[in-house]
C-alpha cells in the first residue's frame, strides 16, 4: 500500500521513517513507514484483539502452532 493512500494520523516522523497511527474500534495500531516503502505493524494487545485473538500470548501461541503444522508438511 502507498503511504499517500493511508488515512492514520502521523505522531511521528523521522528523516527514514514515519510513526503512523490507525483506530480499529477506537484502539491505536501503529505502523512504521519507512522511506523505502517497508512497513512494520507494532505488535501489541491491540494489534492482537483487531485480528480476532484475545491476547498477544493467543496470537503467540497460534504461530508457533502455524509453524509447528507447516514444518510437518515440508
Amino acid at each position: 500500500m502507498d503511504k499517500t493512500e493511508m488515512k492514520g494520523r502521523i505522531i511521528s516522523r523521522a528523516s527514514n521513517y514515519e510513526l503512523i497511527e490507525f483506530k480499529y474500534n477506537r484502539k491505536p495500531i501503529i505502523f512504521r513507514v519507512w522511506s523505502t516503502g517497508l512497513m512494520e505493524v507494532k505488535a501489541d494487545k491491540n494489534f492482537a484483539t483487531a485480528n480476532g485473538f484475545n491476547s498477544m500470548r493467543e496470537l503467540i501461541d497460534s504461530t508457533r502452532s502455524e509453524e509447528r503444522r507447516v514444518g510437518k508438511e515440508c
